[in-house]
């Protein structure tokens, strides 16, 4: 029975894949109940939020790096699932510079609650097509068939 090891490079996409993934749970969790209200983000929470952000922007960037030449859409392969892999890059762009441009002291408060608002529909806009790239991989993942020992 042969023994399958992990490539160095699909080794650090895994762990870049599953710190992407639960960074976006993190953020989720924290920012979802400040989505609903008026209120915001405050407090521990908002302390969490940023302290998790970048872990998440770093391991995205990593796999947008790694994953694009796969998502080509001159390759074959599933359209559906490419097309949520390109709008998650598209989403997370105007995400992570909405949240960095509203730390400069550029904008005025008119311009701030743009950022916010940008901030606030792509980061709902990444989580569909976040959802989505999930969903079509795990259903779409070919499936091996081992051979049964007795």
């Amino acid at each position: 029975m042969m023994s399958q090891t992990l490539s160095s490079k699909t080794f650090i996409q895994l762990i870049a894949g599953c710190g992407a993934m639960t960074g976006f749970a993190g953020l989720f969790a924290t920012a979802y109940p400040a989505f609903w209200g008026e209120a915001g983000l405050s407090g521990y929470p908002l302390f969490l939020h940023a302290g998790i952000a970048p872990v998440f922007a770093v391991c995205v960037t990593f796999l947008a790096l790694a994953l694009a030449p796969r998502h080509a859409f001159a390759r074959p392969g599933s359209f559906l699932l490419n097309v949520s892999f390109w709008m998650i890059l598209a989403a997370s762009l105007p995400l992570i510079l909405s949240s960095v441009l509203a730390m400069f002291p550029i904008f005025g408060t008119v311009d701030q609650r743009r950022l916010l608002l940008t901030h606030r529909y792509c980061a709902a806009a990444l989580s569909v097509f976040l959802v989505s790239y999930v969903f079509l991989s795990l259903i779409q993942r070919p499936r091996k068939t081992r051979p049964v020992s007795m």
